[in-house]
């Protein structure tokens, strides 16, 4: 599991990493645009709110649990494919720009994520390598060499059997989920 977000949130990141009995180097806040995409596309679960993160699952076809507040998936959420498991509480009246978390974010439980999760990840759907280098195109040689260095030593990624994570995208025996931000 690794924790995402831009260079700003890394205290932030560092917190919810040490919070959740994570190694320091789950903190992949401040990683480039680039990295964070090949993160996304060779993620085997990606579990974040209605952001940039999720919509980048959305389009890479990377399985997803997406909490959403104020807006309503209606307006800004994925394909309505099994892959992509939408969980709101909303009517579409919160303030998408308030200085406080909506409540409808805040009604959703974390046993109605683990448990959308768990479905996810039992279903077998996932990444594959193929899948993501088509994703990424021309950019997959530069994104795959980021993620070699920037993501060496995420727990659960082969870290310290001579593996890095780009080297085993879509191995849904052995993968990890993603935690978006």
């Amino acid at each position: 599991m690794v924790v995402t977000g831009d260079a700003a949130e890394h205290d932030l990141a560092a917190r919810v990493v040490r919070a959740a009995g994570l190694p320091a180097t789950a903190n992949l806040a401040g990683t480039t645009l680039l990295g964070l995409a090949g993160v996304i596309a060779g993620a085997r679960l990606v579990i974040c709110g209605d952001t940039g993160v999720g919509h980048l699952a959305s389009a890479y076809g990377t399985p997803s649990v997406l909490l959403f507040g104020p807006v309503s998936p209606a307006s800004w959420g994925p394909p309505v494919l099994p892959e992509h498991v939408v969980l709101w509480h909303g009517d579409g009246s919160g303030d998408p720009h308030g200085t406080a978390p909506d409540p409808a974010l805040l009604a959703i439980g974390t046993d109605e994520v683990l448990a959308a999760a768990q479905r996810l990840l039992g279903s077998g759907r996932g990444t594959t390598p193929d899948r993501v280098q088509h994703a990424l195109g021309d950019q997959w040689p530069q994104c795959r060499d980021q993620l070699r260095s920037t993501a060496d030593g995420v727990p659960g990624a082969g870290a310290g059997r001579g593996e890095r994570p780009v080297d085993r995208l879509g191995d849904r025996r052995r993968g990890r989920p993603v935690l978006g931000g």
